[in-house]
């Protein structure tokens, strides 16, 4: 992962768990999001209510979750590991390791989406997109009336778990899985 960070500035900007995560998923599948886009509240609004409802915890809506809480603490980690508990999340309300690898995942995905939509975002999707000589990003239509049409990335919803990524064909309107 170190070595592509090093080919790769939109790698680079972002943080060690990241890269991690993005070399388990498919290779087209999400976009490097930027640490300082990560660790931005506004970014971030509503996200802990999304990871909550499927991960539960929180009770005080004032409070941030313990779950939300260390997800968020691993996503921008500098060493790309879980840092020790915060003293608020000790006790017995303390998440696992592997709920929290789970919730920074959606904290993650649900973060990439707005970033997608962000006009850097899309600056990144386009030269993803782009790249001359690079394979098409997310693939091309196997329609051979289109040519070989790059394919877009298209979700039918922003909540978590409610669909999957598909691949849409702009000169032939079909989606693709």
């Amino acid at each position: 992962a170190a070595a592509s960070a090093d080919r790769s500035p939109a790698l680079a900007a972002t943080t060690p768990w990241v890269r991690a995560h993005l070399s388990r998923l498919r290779r087209d599948s999400l976009l490097p999001v930027p640490r300082e886009f990560l660790a931005d509240a506004f970014n971030l609004a509503d996200v802990e209510r999304a990871v909550e409802s499927v991960h539960g915890g929180g009770g005080d809506p004032r409070i941030p979750s313990p779950v939300y809480r260390a997800a968020l603490r691993l996503l921008l980690a500098p060493d790309g590991r879980a840092p020790p508990p915060s003293p608020a999340d000790d006790g017995d309300d303390a998440p696992s390791p592997e709920a929290v690898a789970r919730a920074a995942a959606d904290v993650y995905a649900l973060t990439h989406a707005r970033y997608i939509c962000a006009p850097r975002g899309m600056d990144a999707a386009r030269k993803a997109l782009a790249r001359p000589g690079a394979p098409a990003a997310y693939g091309r239509c196997p329609r051979g009336a289109c040519g070989g049409t790059r394919l877009l990335p298209t979700g039918a919803s922003d909540a978590l778990g409610a669909g999957r990524c598909m691949r849409y064909c702009c000169s032939c309107g079909e989606a693709f899985v």
